[in-house]
């Protein structure tokens, strides 16, 4: 198992090491045809009737799973990548329906598979074909949730969702490990408000606002108010098109959770298969006054969440 563990954490950084490199690769022949604007114009010209005419040619997602981040969405994405039925995109995260929808359609099905591969896999070899991708900020987002049933009503929404606590903590620790934070936990708590004041408001007002910078990095404990954003989802899409996953529960039993996903998404069951937990992070425990005040805080927000999706999950504590 440490082998394979191994074999799939080497995978996954060689692909990431690939992706900064062609994105560098990109930046430099960027600027380097931005010296000559007649020739950007023309290079720009190509790319967008390429994406287009490439678009055309392919599928919109089946599935979305939009939980928060760090909940667990890499661990699962790269589990259902391993089933024989699901063909992945070309990357896990998109970011369409929030900060790149300004692209178009054609440029989001850029990142999915063939209609061809698709008619060949169930038309002829009368096998499953499933697709879609994972971008956990959707789910906070004001104008995603509307954006995915414009452009696809029978889309399935898996949401995975773990204590809001060890979420933002999880979060604020990823945040100080990548040297994007300099304050404490309970000050980072404290100051939430004010670092983000009106930015969710500008998201609402102006669709073609998106604050990755500010509302997303900085919205520690905010992004656990779960009920506020899926309250406003499950009135857009109709509740058997969601699959709620508890995180703590998921990573107790992963191929039980997963045989839940895979039912699904109506495709075959696989009888205990090992999986990767991704993303694994050691941080110092978090001061004890702090958790007690934060479940408090967070005590009736999750009430109101258990309530919706008629399920209970142990997070007072």
């Amino acid at each position: 198992m440490k082998d394979k563990n191994s074999e799939i954490e080497s995978k996954i950084n060689e692909e990431t090491k690939r992706s900064r490199d062609h994105l560098k690769k990109s930046k430099f022949l960027k600027n380097k045809i931005m010296k000559y604007p007649i020739l950007y114009k023309f290079a720009k010209f190509i790319y967008k009737n390429y994406i287009n005419i490439i678009g055309e040619t392919r599928v919109l997602p089946d599935f979305i799973l939009c939980g928060a981040p760090r909940c667990g969405t890499t661990s699962i994405y790269e589990g259902l990548s391993e089933h024989p039925d699901i063909f992945s995109a070309k990357v896990k995260e998109i970011y369409f329906f929030d900060g790149n929808f300004h692209r178009g359609e054609n440029w989001y099905r850029y990142h999915f598979p063939l209609k061809l591969k698709k008619f060949v896999i169930k038309k002829i070899l009368r096998k499953k074909f499933v697709t879609g991708e994972a971008t956990p900020f959707y789910l906070i987002h004001p104008h995603a949730a509307q954006r995915i049933k414009k452009m696809n009503s029978k889309t399935k929404l898996i949401v995975i969702l773990r204590n809001p606590i060890d979420r933002a903590y999880s979060h604020f620790s990823s945040a100080i490990k990548n040297g994007k934070e300099n304050f404490s936990f309970e000050e980072a708590i404290k100051e939430e408000e004010n670092r983000i004041k009106g930015e969710m408001e500008k998201m609402i007002d102006d669709e073609s606002y998106y604050s990755s910078e500010i509302y997303y990095k900085r919205a520690y404990f905010l992004q656990g108010l779960y009920y506020n954003d899926l309250n406003k989802w499950m009135k857009i899409f109709p509740k058997n098109q969601f699959l709620i996953i508890n995180s703590e529960e998921f990573f107790k039993n992963p191929s039980k959770k997963f045989n839940e996903i895979f039912k699904f998404l109506e495709i075959s069951q696989i009888k205990n298969k090992k999986y990767v937990q991704f993303h694994l992070g050691k941080y110092l425990p978090m001061n004890q006054e702090t958790r007690e005040q934060l479940i408090k805080f967070y005590k009736p927000y999750n009430e109101k969440l258990y309530n919706l999706i008629g399920e209970k999950f142990d997070w007072d504590k």
